[in-house]
C-alpha cells in the first residue's frame, strides 16, 4: 500500500505549505526560550524561572533544557528529558496549548498515547493500545475515584485547567500503583495543597474561547501566606461548550444526513472549585496539608440514535504530610498521602427520564519512604491501602460491591559507572465482596486475588548524554468489578454485556528497548516494545442476543480470557536552534489475539500509526508555532467484534494541522500572555479509530481559539 492511500496527499501538501511557509516568512534571529514544558521541578514554574527563560531569548545561541521532576516517582526523577526511562511530562505552555475538554484529548498528541474519544465530554487516555482498567488515572498519585474505566462514555473526573503538569509513566515506576496500572499511569499534578509557603500572594487567571465548540473557559488560582508558617490556596475553573461544528455533514449507514453543520448532543459544561491549606515546619514534621474539591460536569453523548446527557458530581478530600526522621537513618523522609472521594452520575434521556446510574466512594492511603543515597544506590519502599464501593443500576446492573486492597512495594536504583539499574517489586492482595443479588437474582461470589509484579531495567551510557536501555516487566492484574459482575444492556458499547465471576488473574510479560540522547541542540528518544498477555480479559460476542423492553435487541458480549500480544514503537526527536525549534514524532502499535477461537485476529479499536511535526519560532515578545499530525488509515481491524450487526470497519486516515501565536505585551515579563490559535486548519473530517463513536461523532471542524493568561 502506498503512503498516499492512507495519507490524504492534497491535505498534507497544503498543511506543510502553510506551516513551513509561515516560518520561512519570518526574519531575524533570537533564541527560542525553553517553554514551560521543560521548566522547574515539580509544581508550577515560578515567575522568576519563566522570566529567566524569557530573558535567555535575547542573546543565547544554544538553549539548556531544564530538568523536570516526575512527582509520581518516589525517586523524584529529574532527568526525564535526557534518559531512556519511559516517561512523558506535559507542562507549562505546552500543556496550555494542548488542553481540550477531556483528559484523553489533551494527551492525544503525545507519543504512545491516544484517546477513547467518546465525544467532546468523555475521552480516557489509551497507552500503547491499552485502556480502561489497564491504565490508572491519578491525581497527585492517588486514584481519581470515578468510574471512567467502566465505560468509554464515562468522563475522567480530572482536568488540567488548574494543573501545572501531567505525567505519563510506563515501566518499573508504574508497579507502585497497582494492577490497574499494568498498561501505564497518567498522573495529573495539582497544587490544591500548597507545596511551599509563598512570600506574598500569587494569583493567575486564564480565559479562552473556541469557535467550533462555542467554548468558553475561565480558570483562576490564588495562593497566599497565612502567618509565619502557613499558606492557603483557592482555585477553580468553568469550561462551557455547545454542540461543535462539523467539517462535513454527518450521514448514517443508509447515507441519510443526520447532522448538517453541528453535532447534536456534543456540548459539555464542567466546573470545579477547591480550597486548600498547608503548614510548614523545620522539625520532624516538615509539612501538613488538606484540600477539598467539588467537581461537576454535564455533557452530552453524541450518538444520534440514542443521545443522552450525563450529569456527574465528585467531592474529594485530600491530605498530605511529609516527615523527616531524626538522625541519619536508612530513610530520608516519609511522604503520606490520603484521599476520600464520593462520586455519582446519572444518564438522562431527552425526555428527562433517568437511565443508568452509578455511585461510588473510595478511600486511599499511601506511604512512601525514600531512602538516603548510599554510594550509587537509592530507592524507596512503601505501602498502599484502599477500599471503596461501587454500584450501578438502570439499563444494566452492577451489584453494590465493596473492594479493598493492601499492597507493599519497593523501587531501587543503582548507578555504577556508565550503568544504571532499576528494579521494582509489588505484592498486592485485592478482594471483592458483592453485597446484593445480581441481574438474575442470584448472589455473586466473593473473589480475592493475590498479585505479584516485578520489573528490572538496565541502562548504559556509552557517551555523555546518551543512554541505551532494556526493561523487562512481569505484571498481574485482577479483573475489574465490571468484568466480574456487570450484567445488562450497555448502549454505549452497542452490546448486552455479561460479566464472568470466574475470571482469573491477567498476566503480562513486557520487554522494551529504548535509546535516548541529548547532544548540543539535539534530543532523541525512541522505544520498541512487545507485551505478551496470558489470560487477557476481553469481550467476545457468542452469536446470541437479548431482547430489550423497547422491542430492540442487543448482541450478547461475554467476558472471557485468551492470550494476546501487543507490539509497537515510539520515536521523538527535537532540535533547538537560535530562533527555531523543531520536533518530529511518531508511534505505532499492533495488537492481536494469540489463542482461543479468534487466534490471529486483531483486537478492536487500536490506534493506527501516526506521524507528527512541530516548528516553533520566538523573537522578543512573540511566539509562533505550527504543527501537523498525520494519522494513517487503520486497516488492522477486528473481524470478531460485531457491533450493530457489523464487524469493525477500517478507519480512513486524516491530517490535523494547527497554527498558534503568542504575544507578551509586557516584554520579558511572562505574567501576561495573549494567544491566538487555529485548530484543524484544513477542516478535516477526522474519525478516531479508538472510538466506539467513530462513525457517529467525528472530531470538531476548523476552530479559531483566542485567549489570555495573567499572573500577579
Amino acid at each position: 500500500m502506498q503512503v498516499f492511500d492512507v495519507f490524504p496527499r492534497a491535505a498534507m501538501a497544503r498543511a506543510l505549505s502553510l506551516a513551513f511557509g509561515l516560518m520561512a516568512g519570518v526574519n531575524g534571529a533570537a533564541a527560542l526560550a525553553a517553554d514551560d514544558a521543560a521548566a522547574g521541578a515539580g509544581g508550577a514554574a515560578s515567575s522568576a524561572g519563566r522570566a529567566a527563560a524569557a530573558a535567555a531569548a535575547g542573546g543565547s545561541t544554544q538553549l539548556q533544557l531544564d530538568t523536570v521532576t516526575i512527582t509520581a516517582s518516589p525517586l523524584g526523577r529529574d532527568d526525564e528529558l535526557t534518559q531512556a526511562t519511559p516517561a512523558t511530562v506535559l507542562r507549562g505552555d505546552a500543556l496550555r496549548a494542548a488542553e481540550r475538554g477531556s483528559l484523553g484529548a489533551t494527551l492525544a498528541n503525545q507519543p504512545g498515547v491516544s484517546s477513547s474519544a467518546y465525544g467532546a465530554g468523555a475521552g480516557r487516555p489509551i497507552i500503547r493500545g491499552m485502556d480502561s482498567s489497564r491504565v490508572r488515572i491519578a491525581e497527585n498519585g492517588l486514584g481519581v475515584g470515578d468510574v471512567s474505566a467502566a465505560s468509554p462514555d464515562h468522563r475522567v473526573a480530572a482536568d488540567s485547567f488548574n494543573s501545572p503538569q501531567i505525567e505519563v509513566l510506563r515501566g518499573p515506576a508504574t508497579l507502585l500503583y497497582g494492577s490497574g496500572a499494568i498498561g501505564g499511569l497518567v498522573n495529573v499534578v495539582s497544587t490544591r495543597i500548597p507545596l511551599e509557603r509563598p512570600d506574598a500572594m500569587q494569583a493567575d487567571v486564564g480565559v479562552s474561547s473556541a469557535s467550533a465548540e462555542r467554548d468558553t473557559t475561565l480558570s483562576f488560582g490564588m495562593t497566599a501566606p497565612a502567618g509565619a508558617d502557613m499558606a492557603w490556596r483557592a482555585e477553580g475553573f468553568r469550561d462551557a461548550s455547545g454542540d461543535y461544528s462539523l467539517a462535513k455533514p454527518l450521514r448514517d449507514a443508509s447515507g441519510r444526513i443526520v447532522a448538517s453543520d453541528r453535532l447534536p448532543s456534543s456540548g459539555a459544561t464542567t466546573q470545579s472549585f477547591a480550597l486548600g491549606g498547608a503548614w510548614f515546619g523545620d522539625g520532624a514534621v516538615r509539612n501538613l496539608g488538606l484540600a477539598v474539591q467539588r467537581y461537576e460536569s454535564d455533557y452530552g453523548i453524541p450518538n444520534y440514535a440514542d443521545p443522552v446527557t450525563i450529569q456527574l458530581g465528585r467531592t474529594r478530600i485530600e491530605a498530605r504530610a511529609e516527615l523527616a526522621p531524626p538522625g541519619d537513618g536508612w530513610f530520608e523522609r516519609a511522604r503520606i498521602k490520603a484521599g476520600h472521594t464520593e462520586y455519582g452520575h446519572a444518564e438522562v434521556a431527552p425526555d428527562g427520564s433517568t437511565g443508568a446510574r452509578f455511585i461510588s466512594q473510595s478511600n486511599e492511603l499511601r506511604v512512601e519512604l525514600p531512602q538516603r543515597a548510599i554510594g550509587g544506590l537509592d530507592g524507596a519502599v512503601g505501602v498502599s491501602v484502599d477500599d471503596g464501593s461501587v454500584r450501578g443500576a438502570g439499563e444494566g446492573v452492577l451489584p453494590r460491591t465493596t473492594s479493598n486492597s493492601l499492597a507493599v512495594f519497593a523501587l531501587e536504583r543503582l548507578r555504577a559507572g556508565p550503568m544504571r539499574y532499576e528494579a521494582g517489586l509489588r505484592g498486592e492482595r485485592t478482594a471483592y465482596r458483592p453485597g446484593e443479588a445480581g441481574e438474575d437474582g442470584s448472589q455473586p461470589p466473593n473473589r480475592s486475588f493475590g498479585l505479584f509484579s516485578g520489573s528490572a531495567a538496565a541502562f548504559w551510557s556509552p557517551l555523555a548524554g546518551q543512554e541505551l536501555g532494556v526493561t523487562a516487566t512481569l505484571s498481574q492484574r485482577a479483573p475489574s468489578v465490571q468484568e466480574l459482575y456487570f450484567v445488562g444492556a450497555h448502549p454505549a458499547t452497542f452490546a448486552y454485556e455479561i460479566g464472568s465471576a470466574e475470571l482469573g488473574r491477567e498476566r503480562s510479560r513486557n520487554l522494551e528497548l529504548s535509546y535516548a540522547a541529548h547532544a548540543g541542540a539535539w534530543r532523541w528518544k525512541t522505544a520498541l516494545y512487545e507485551n505478551r498477555f496470558s489470560d487477557y480479559i476481553h469481550g467476545d460476542f457468542d452469536g446470541s442476543s437479548t431482547a430489550l423492553d423497547d422491542g430492540e435487541s442487543l448482541a450478547n458480549l461475554r467476558y472471557r480470557q485468551d492470550d494476546a500480544r501487543f507490539r509497537g514503537g515510539e520515536a521523538e526527536v527535537e532540535w533547538q536552534g537560535e530562533a527555531l525549534r523543531l520536533r518530529l514524532w511518531g508511534d505505532l502499535v499492533r495488537a492481536v489475539l494469540t489463542s482461543g477461537p479468534h487466534a490471529g485476529d486483531n483486537l478492536p479499536r487500536i490506534a493506527p500509526a501516526r506521524l507528527g511535526a512541530q516548528v516553533g519560532w520566538r523573537r522578543d515578545r512573540f511566539d509562533l508555532s505550527a504543527d501537523i499530525t498525520g494519522v494513517f488509515r487503520q486497516n488492522h481491524v477486528s473481524q470478531y467484534d460485531i457491533r450493530d450487526d457489523a464487524a469493525e470497519a477500517p478507519t480512513p486516515g486524516y491530517v490535523l494541522a494547527g497554527l498558534r501565536a503568542q504575544w507578551r505585551p509586557l516584554g520579558a515579563n511572562p505574567d501576561m500572555t495573549l494567544f491566538l490559535a487555529l485548530r484543524n486548519l484544513l477542516d478535516a473530517d477526522a474519525r478516531v479509530a479508538t472510538s466506539f463513536l467513530k462513525d457517529r461523532a467525528p472530531l470538531p471542524g476548523r476552530s479559531l481559539v483566542v485567549g489570555a493568561r495573567f499572573g500577579f
